[in-house]
């Protein structure tokens, strides 16, 4: 007996789905850049700060250290004592290299938004190795600032950065920088 013929069944394409809508641009945050500041403790001026409310977002101040103990017109502290904001020990690396220290901050310096978002300030200190060409090799927290936010912000900061390289008037191959960092929100 003949096979019944057999049925092809063909599969109708799926319809088109519809478009996607489109992605809203990212959004930057809205922090303005940190206030300028000297690496050799030299205030900016010799207003003092107004006093700091709290639970308030506002400007953010990333001034470093005990510069503000200084009044315009004093001599600058020397980069090597125990109250500077940053301290260089293992190579003399001369003020214009500070200077250049300073520009590198200007341009990377950011207050991490988690902190910025929870109102968290705090002065964070850091020992930083470097070589001669800039190159760090190695940041560690010496005291925590009390927020995770700024501690790992301020390590990001310097963790594989390249910095100024040493003059080369300086004969040493690597150095070791103590920073302190404080990261401090401006309220109205």
């Amino acid at each position: 007996a003949p096979l019944p013929p057999q049925a092809m069944i063909i599969p109708r394409p799926p319809p088109p789905l519809p478009p996607l809508p489109p992605r809203p641009a990212p959004r930057a945050p809205t922090f303005p850049r940190p206030m300028p500041f000297s690496w050799n403790g030299a205030p900016d001026n010799a207003t003092p700060a107004p006093p700091r409310r709290s639970r308030n977002s506002g400007a953010i101040d990333m001034a470093l250290g005990p510069a503000i103990l200084n009044s315009r017109g004093a001599p600058p502290r020397q980069t090597n004592t125990n109250t500077a904001s940053i301290r260089v020990e293992g190579a003399q690396v001369g003020d214009d290299w500070m200077q250049q220290m300073q520009r590198w901050w200007d341009e990377h310096a950011y207050y991490p938004h988690e902190a910025a978002a929870n109102n968290e300030e705090g002065t964070v200190q850091l020992h930083v190795g470097m070589d001669r060409y800039g190159n760090v090799q190695s940041v560690e927290v010496e005291s925590a600032s009390g927020s995770q936010w700024i501690d790992m912000g301020a390590l990001a900061l310097f963790r594989h950065a390249h910095l100024p390289p040493f003059p080369q008037s300086t004969p040493q191959g690597r150095a070791d920088l103590h920073l302190t960092l404080q990261y401090i929100l401006l309220h109205p």
